[in-house]
This record gives C-alpha cells, sequence and structure tokens, in this order.
C-alpha cells in the first residue's frame, strides 16, 4: 500500500490529470473523448482521496497535519472536490478553474522548493517599503490623469458624445493605464496619441510628464523592486558561500598546524641526526 502513495506515483497521477485538464481544453478532443477524459480526471480525484486517507493511515493523524505539505495538498483536493459530483458542466466554469489548482502540487517536487520560498518570503519582506512606493506613486499619478485626460471628451460619427480617452475614465481604470505604461510597453503610443489632440505647450507638456512618469515608475522604481528581490533571493548562495569560504579557511589552519608541527618534529629529527653524527665523527678522530 505505500507504493500507491509514492513520490513516484503521486507526480505521474498529478502530470496525468494536468494533460487531461489541457485536452480537455479543446473543443474538438472535449467532443470527442469527453466522457473519456472526465473519468480520468475524476478518477485521479478518487486517487488524491485516497491517498491522503493512506497517508494519515500510515502517519497518523498529529503527523499527517503537522506537515505542511500535506496540509497544502490537502486543501486543493478539498476545494477541487465539488467538481467530482457535478462533472464540471459550463455552468460551473468556477469549478473547472478550481479542478487547474490540482496541478499545483506539482510545486513539492520541484528541486530546492523549500529554499526558494524562503527566499521569496524574505524578498517580499524586504520589498514591503518599495511596494508602498510603488502604490503611492501609481496611486498619485494615475489620480493625476484622470483629472487630466479622462474628462475630455468628443462627438463620434452618430453624434454622440464620448470619452476621448477612455483609458482615463475613472481612477481605477486610470491608475492601471499607468501601470502598464510603467512596464514601458507602448508607453509612447499613448503620449504621442494625447499630444497629437493639444498643441504648442500643452503638448510638450504632456510629453514631459509621460516622460517623468516612465523614468521614475518603470525605470527607477520597478528595477529597484528587482533589485531587492533579486539581491534577497541570492542571499543564500552568498550565505553559502561565506560559510564555504569560512570552511576552507579553518581547513586551511588546520593543514598549517599540522605542518608547522611536522616541521618541528623534522627539524628535532634532523638535529638528533646532527648530534649523532658529531659524535661518530668524534669517536673517529
Amino acid at each position: 500500500m505505500r507504493r500507491l502513495i509514492s513520490e513516484r506515483v503521486i507526480l505521474f497521477v498529478i502530470l496525468l490529470n494536468a494533460l487531461v485538464l489541457f485536452l480537455e481544453a479543446f473543443p474538438t478532443l472535449r467532443l470527442s473523448a469527453g466522457p473519456a477524459l472526465l473519468a480520468i480526471d475524476s478518477l485521479c480525484v478518487v486517487y488524491f482521496i485516497l491517498e491522503a486517507v493512506l497517508k494519515m493511515r500510515f502517519q497518523g493523524i498529529k503527523g499527517y497535519f503537522g506537515d505542511p505539505w500535506n496540509l497544502f495538498d490537502l486543501g486543493i483536493v478539498v476545494v477541487s472536490l465539488p467538481s467530482l459530483f457535478t462533472g464540471a458542466p459550463a455552468l460551473f466554469t468556477l469549478l473547472r478553474l478550481l479542478r487547474l489548482l490540482r496541478f499545483l502540487r506539482l510545486m513539492r517536487f520541484i528541486p530546492n522548493i523549500e529554499r526558494l520560498m524562503i527566499g521569496g518570503k524574505r524578498a517580499l519582506k524586504a520589498s514591503v517599503g518599495i511596494f508602498m512606493l510603488v502604490f503611492c506613486y501609481l496611486f498619485i499619478f494615475g489620480l493625476s490623469a484622470h483629472y487630466m485626460f479622462g474628462y475630455q471628451t468628443t462627438v463620434d460619427a452618430s453624434g454622440a458624445v464620448v470619452r476621448l480617452y477612455p483609458e482615463f475614465s475613472d481612477p481605477l481604470l486610470s491608475m492601471y493605464t499607468m501601470f502598464k505604461i510603467f512596464t514601458i510597453e507602448g508607453w509612447y503610443e499613448m503620449s504621442d496619441n494625447i499630444a497629437a489632440h493639444s498643441t504648442g505647450i500643452k503638448a510638450h507638456l504632456i510629453r514631459l510628464y509621460f516622460i517623468f512618469a516612465v523614468s521614475f515608475g518603470g525605470i527607477v522604481i520597478l528595477s529597484l523592486l528587482n533589485a531587492v528581490f533579486v539581491d534577497e533571493m541570492s542571499h543564500d548562495i552568498a550565505a553559502r558561500t561565506e560559510d564555504e569560504v569560512e570552511e576552507i579557511s579553518e581547513e586551511v589552519e588546520e593543514i598549517d598546524v599540522k605542518l608547522e608541527r611536522l616541521s618541528h618534529k623534522l627539524i628535532c629529527k634532523l638535529d638528533e641526526i646532527n648530534e649523532r653524527l658529531d659524535r661518530l665523527e668524534g669517536k673517529q678522530e
């Protein structure tokens, strides 16, 4: 029974379940092999339930719930369990999405996942201040862009009055638009489009506004955030390197001590040999 819940079997079922969910997303395959795919998916869910029961039996209730990975796996299975009874029809799209959570169980098989999670947690803690700075910066520029561009209107072909820049029509949408601009992907298209509807110094000020927003929001702040993440995530590597260097230094010191002792013994032996040679020479004379 223990072989039934071995790491290889669990990994195989997770990958099989992911493949079924992938194939089921194709309309032609869903029409031709939908019942078979659904049956395999249901069997995977039954296996995950059986796996949890067997682990509780072998590890004990206390041992099972004492392992964070067991709680993680059990939570995902419980959340996606309703799809087993509904068959996940089109009406229950949410349940179909919840079924995808089972693929997250693959995380436990990622090499050094514990170290990665510890590094990510440390990086998030170190980046709290920068996240707050990003939010403040985004809030200011999003709200200012809404007031500057969100209320400008024009008349369409049907004679109806519409917003000239719907991307800034409300504060939340404006913040989302500014966030896209911070990513530096096509930011100049937005600024050129707005500046094209203005003339003179106003058009130049609009361009300067977006240049300032991209320079500080997209380059400085986001680059700083990336730098903090990289630094914290590589902290373990640096710490391990320092530990290895320290261990090597200690070994070198031990070797130096041993060499010093050995050299001292050799010198003593040479002195003894010289004394014996002197005695022999004295006797011969």
